[in-house]
């Protein structure tokens, strides 16, 4: 019977080791994911400042092209717009006239 007990100590022993092996291994994971999740936050925080910095910068823009009315006049002609009573005339170039 003396064996039993020693058998008993051995297996326990190998389980709770099994299990720590178990435990540690899922934290070095864990730990891995949270680095990249980390350094993805960092990429993100960059990305952010700097949409920040360009919002900023057409925020001048646009303040600026309300007080310029040529450059409001010109945005708007990008876009298609004329005066009331202005008529568009289409030229094009003469190889596309045959």
């Amino acid at each position: 019977m003396s064996g039993r007990p020693k058998y008993a100590l051995a297996l326990f022993t190998v389980i709770g080791l099994t299990a720590g092996y178990t435990e540690l291994r899922d934290f070095n994971e864990i730990h891995d994911r949270y680095v990249q999740q980390e350094i993805k936050a960092i990429g993100l925080l960059y990305e952010l400042e700097g949409l920040n910095y360009r919002e900023d910068e057409l925020q001048k823009r646009v303040e600026a092209m309300q007080l310029d009315l040529v450059e409001t006049e010109a945005a708007l002609r990008s876009l298609g717009r004329v005066r009331p009573g202005e008529k568009i005339y289409r030229i094009r170039p003469i190889h596309a006239r045959q």
